[in-house]
C-alpha cells in the first residue's frame, strides 16, 4: 500500500535512478536477487525469528539488522553482521556506509555469516537432534552434515544440479 509514495519519495530525493522497488517475486527471482546483493539491510521493528536475515547471511551479504526482536541471537555486531538500534536512521545509514567503503570488512561478515547460519541454523541439523531426543536416537552427524552442505552449495551455485552438489562435496 506504500509503495507509491515511497516512489514519490525516492524521486523527490532524487535517488529514483538507484532505487528499484521489486514488488512481489517468485522464488527463483528472489534467490537471484539475494545471491546477487553486497548488501543487504532490513530496518525492521521486530522480528522474532529472523528467517530473512537468516537467508541473507547464507548469500554471504553484508548483513545489517536492527537491534529488536530476536536479530540479536541470529547476527553478532561486526563479526557476522552489522546491528544498529531501531528507528536510528543516522546509524542506519552509518552501518551501510561502512560496508560500501571497507569492502574487506563486508565480506568478512559475510563469511563469517555463512559459516553461522550453515552451523548454527541448518533446520536439518536441528530436525535430526529433535528427532534424537523423541526417539532416543543418536543422529548420523556426518549425513546431516553432508545434506546441509550440499544444500549450501546450491545455494551458493543456482545452476549446480543436487548431484553436482553432492559430487563436488565428495571431491572437496
Amino acid at each position: 500500500p506504500e509503495r507509491g509514495n515511497l516512489e514519490g519519495l525516492a524521486r523527490e530525493l532524487k535517488i529514483d535512478d538507484c532505487v528499484t522497488f521489486l514488488g512481489s517475486l517468485a522464488e527463483d527471482q528472489y534467490l537471484a536477487e539475494m545471491r546477487g546483493a553486497e548488501v543487504f539491510v532490513l530496518a525492521s521493528l521486530g522480528e522474532p525469528m529472523g528467517v530473512v536475515y537468516m537467508e541473507a547471511m547464507a548469500t554471504e551479504a553484508g548483513t545489517i539488522g536492527t537491534a529488536a526482536g530476536g536479530v540479536g541471537e541470529i547476527i553478532t555486531h561486526g563479526v557476522d553482521g552489522l546491528l544498529v538500534p531501531p528507528r536510528d536512521v543516522g546509524a542506519l545509514a552509518d552501518g551501510i556506509e561502512r560496508f560500501l567503503l571497507d569492502p574487506s570488512l563486508r565480506e568478512a561478515c559475510g563469511k563469517a555469516g555463512r559459516d553461522k547460519v550453515l552451523r548454527c541454523f541448518d533446520s536439518r541439523r536441528w530436525a535430526a537432534e529433535l528427532y534424537g531426543r523423541i526417539y532416543g536416537l543418536k543422529p548420523n552427524v556426518a549425513a546431516v552434515n553432508a545434506s546441509a552442505a550440499a544444500a549450501a552449495v546450491l545455494m551458493a551455485a543456482p545452476s549446480a544440479s543436487p548431484d553436482e552438489a553432492e559430487a563436488v562435496l565428495l571431491h572437496s
